[in-house]
């Protein structure tokens, strides 16, 4: 009996969690911890990670928010390149590679674009474009993903001695609803294990 109101319970009070994201910003607050706000300044390039694809292949909705702030940077010389990163050894197409046909598209020349096609994760993404920035010779370096994603990425390319300004796009979160806010909630839920377990890591 005991054990059986226990999974009521439990189910009931999934089931209000639900409900709550749903129809209520949780997604929003729960974020705040995760997330550094910075102001951008003039860099030697913006970094866009890819948030992914979708089961098309086209560009996820967070990937799309991204893409479009790294642009808009761009266009407003913030960086002489736009870096875009993400993808994978074996899956096609290549999320870098959808971002550059979207990046093209809206004006951003060829020759100011690279890619970085191989990353599968956050580790990998700032592994890899670590790797770029030293390559390059540069100093500093913009880099453009959610709000929630901030802190994990921050503390990963300063653990790297890259010098890294993080931004991201301020309605992403806000302006969610439905399935997409009940979504979100669960990756930043998904976002504090990971870091955890970054930290865990180091030490």
């Amino acid at each position: 009996m005991k054990r059986k109101r226990l999974i009521v319970t439990f189910s009931v009070l999934i089931l209000v969690f639900l409900i709550a994201t749903w129809f209520l910003p949780l997604n929003y607050y729960l974020a705040l911890p995760l997330t550094i706000k910075e102001n951008p300044k003039p860099a030697d390039a913006i970094v866009v990670l890819s948030g992914g694809l979708t089961k098309k292949g086209d560009l996820g909705e967070s990937t799309k928010e991204r893409l479009n702030l790294g642009i808009n940077l761009w266009k407003n010389d913030y960086g002489r390149y736009l870096l875009l990163s993400g993808g994978s050894f074996t899956k096609e197409p290549k999320d870098a590679s959808v971002m550059a046909k979207d990046a093209l598209k809206k004006g951003v020349p060829a020759e100011a674009l690279l890619l970085e096609s191989s990353s599968e994760n956050t580790y990998e993404n700032v592994l890899l474009t670590t790797n770029i920035y030293y390559q390059n010779r540069w100093h500093r370096i913009l880099v453009v993903t959610s709000a929630y994603h901030t802190r994990r990425v921050k503390t990963m390319y300063t653990d790297r001695g890259v010098k890294v300004i993080v931004i991201y796009p301020e309605k992403e979160l806000i302006e969610a609803r439905g399935f997409l806010r009940l979504r979100q909630t669960f990756v930043i839920l998904e976002e504090y294990l990971k870091l955890l377990y970054y930290f865990i890591g180091k030490v």
